[in-house]
């Protein structure tokens, strides 16, 4: 990323999602890290897939390779880790949903990425609080400029998620993108708090 070979968390998590089934299951995690790491390498003409196969058949398991990083990235990995990366923003346009309206999410069936769980797809719930914008995953793991847009907190009731049998009271609340929304109600005044 530092070199810019990477353009950021989402593209990475985009190539995992794209790995063949029997990687996901023979791969370890950092295994699975390095697999889309070489696809996005591949893809982005960094590398050629040929070259990354040839280098596997010469590899000496005992050999070490001296760490090269640009100037300055220890302290700027430093910096991240002790203070983060603050992506929140504000728009222009107003927030789409209220705190206390009833929505729906989207269902999507489409081969890109998405933060939004399968479970969680074609699936009632209520805003509970309007929260910052933020970088859309969904496009900036194909585009670095991708747009952003508001995000909400969102509570549904657990047997609207696994079934009446299975949820009793229990609630799940989630974190979703605009686009993920469809309203279905209107907003019930005074029903939830607002969030800050």
């Amino acid at each position: 990323m530092a070199n810019g070979f990477l353009r950021n968390i989402d593209e990475n998590r985009y190539a995992k999602e794209r790995l063949a089934p029997e990687a996901l299951i023979r791969c370890g995690y950092w295994e699975l890290w390095l697999a889309a790491l070489e696809m996005n390498l591949v893809e982005n003409g960094v590398l050629e897939l040929a070259a990354i196969r040839e280098r596997e058949r010469r590899a000496d398991p005992g050999a070490t390779a001296p760490a090269v990083a640009p100037d300055g990235l220890h302290d700027a990995i430093g910096g991240l880790i002790a203070h983060g990366v603050d992506m929140a923003s504000q728009l222009s346009e107003p927030h789409r949903f209220g705190a206390g309206e009833r929505v729906r999410t989207r269902v999507s069936n489409n081969r890109r990425h998405t933060r939004l769980p399968s479970y969680a797809m074609g699936r009632e719930a209520v805003v509970v609080s309007r929260l910052p914008a933020f970088p859309l995953p969904d496009a900036v793991a194909h585009d670095p400029g991708g747009q952003r847009e508001w995000t909400y907190r969102i509570r549904f009731e657990a047997e609207e998620l696994w079934g009446q049998d299975k949820g009793g009271s229990d609630a799940v609340m989630l974190d979703v993108f605009e686009s993920y929304l469809i309203a279905t109600t209107p907003a019930v005044a005074g029903s939830v708090e607002e969030a800050p």
